[in-house]
């Protein structure tokens, strides 16, 4: 690890420091992962892995006086939808939220204005948006929610793997062959696509009409998408485009002020 990611780590302050870092208009980064299964070929700590590399990796491209600082991963989340398979490590619905919301009273309590959610799992997106509100609304705090996969470039995948391969696909096997090379059993690697929907033109397991699923509903091997199709060279330009993208992310966070006064509000209002 370098000194420029390591000195953002907020875990190796004393509290005396804190203060002082909150007082520049510091943000902290919670990378939410989960611990669930990823199919037969990949590791269970697949999505905590991702974030929190790209964490690692945004934060040595920004600007030093940019100040952000991470805490360790959340490693578990809400997983319900894998519950069925060995090794899945699931919280609740309500549990999860509830650490969220503890992690962010601390942080609040602690003199920081804004927290960045950086959630690699696809279970916990509509979760994530409705804990982020009720933080802000108890906290006061600014909450962004970044979704690893909004970061992806295009491109890199043909339209059928970008919009269903949402599990331990094309891409996840890719940027963990990146990453963690020997975590991935390539001989184990295989391709399946979610029949549930197929005579339907409109619905999806994910999008704009999506159905409830547990991954036994869609899946047998775990896997959603076509891991054949990964490469670690094509999990080094996807990484690589994903960092670039949550950097600049990051600095729009970072200038960012909110709302400064009802007032102020008011003058706005037309008509």
């Amino acid at each position: 690890m370098s000194d420029a990611v390591g000195d953002r780590f907020l875990g190796r302050y004393s509290y005396i420091d804190i203060p002082g870092l909150a007082a520049k208009d510091g943000a902290v980064i919670l990378p939410v992962g989960a611990m669930e299964q990823h199919g037969p070929h990949m590791p269970l700590f697949t999505d905590a892995l991702i974030v929190q590399s790209l964490v690692a990796g945004a934060l040595e491209r920004l600007p030093e006086d940019h100040p952000f600082f991470y805490l360790y991963p959340l490693a578990y989340s809400y997983s319900m939808e894998h519950a069925d398979f060995a090794g899945t490590v699931t919280l609740s619905a309500q549990t999860t939220m509830s650490v969220l919301m503890d992690i962010a009273q601390s942080l609040a309590r602690s003199g920081f204005r804004k927290l960045v959610f950086l959630n690699g799992h696809g279970g916990n997106v509509g979760l994530l948006h409705v804990t982020a509100r009720e933080i802000h609304i108890k906290t006061g705090l600014w909450v962004f929610v970044i979704h690893g996969g909004s970061l992806a470039p295009k491109g890199i995948f043909d339209d059928k793997e970008r919009e269903e391969g949402i599990h331990a696909g094309a891409s996840e096997t890719s940027l963990v062959m990146s990453l963690m090379p020997e975590w991935v059993r390539e001989d184990r690697i295989v391709g399946e696509y979610p029949l549930l929907i197929q005579d339907a033109s409109l619905l999806s397991v994910e999008g704009r009409f999506p159905v409830a699923w547990s991954t036994r509903d869609v899946s047998a091997s775990g896997v959603i998408g076509d891991a054949r199709q990964a490469s670690s060279s094509t999990g080094d330009a996807l990484f690589d485009g994903m960092v670039e993208k949550l950097s600049k992310v990051l600095v729009e966070i970072a200038h960012f002020q909110g709302a400064t006064s009802s007032e102020d509000n008011a003058i706005r209002i037309v008509g």
